[in-house]
């Protein structure tokens, strides 16, 4: 577990930082929680079935930094528990998208375009594994006011086979829905 919080500690500090560095445009940061739905297949491993994940209230948490009126970087954070004969699992999935809006005007509904790399850490059982992954979300963010909005996302995700570790590559077709607070000035 320590080697987990370390990975994440390094590759959060790591989106930060170049977050950071990058001028924002804006002093403001998106802060955002998302709930997600998502259908996973396995690809070339015989006998793995589908799996259907539903995260309520929260998948994710998110900070989201302007970098011009439409482009956006977007490190997130997901934490996931799971227990069951006896044994328990921690999956910690670190992304960062760079999202593009298809207007400036973020008063008024606005579709975007968000592409990415991620990390999947998962630790149980005496062991670490990891996989890295590319995802692309097409969604629409809507405002409710100045500092409050809503999203809604339909994401893919290609996980990439990690072969020494033993994790298949797997492509996941899902929904988000989310909810932004506007921080700062």
């Amino acid at each position: 577990m320590t080697s987990i919080r370390r990975v994440l500690l390094g590759a959060f500090s790591l989106a930060v930082a170049f977050a950071a560095v990058a001028t924002p445009a804006s002093a403001q940061v998106e802060l955002g929680w998302d709930a997600t739905l998502a259908i996973s297949s396995f690809s070339d491993c015989d006998g793995c079935d589908n799996l259907t994940t539903i995260s309520l209230p929260t998948g994710s948490f998110r900070a989201g930094f302007f970098m011009s009126p439409t482009i956006e970087l977007e490190p997130s954070v997901s934490l996931t528990l799971l227990s069951g004969g006896g044994e328990t699992v921690t999956v910690i999935s670190l992304d960062t998208d760079l999202l593009y809006h298809f207007s400036e005007d973020a008063t008024k509904s606005r579709f975007y375009l968000a592409v990415g790399p991620g990390i999947l850490l998962a630790s149980g059982g005496g062991e670490t594994v990891s996989a890295f992954s590319l995802g692309a979300k097409l969604g629409v963010k809507l405002p409710a006011s100045d500092q409050l909005s809503f999203r809604v996302a339909g994401t893919y995700d290609r996980g990439f086979e990690n072969e020494g570790d033993g994790i298949p590559g797997t492509n996941s077709f899902g929904v988000l829905f989310g909810m932004s607070v506007m921080v700062g000035e």
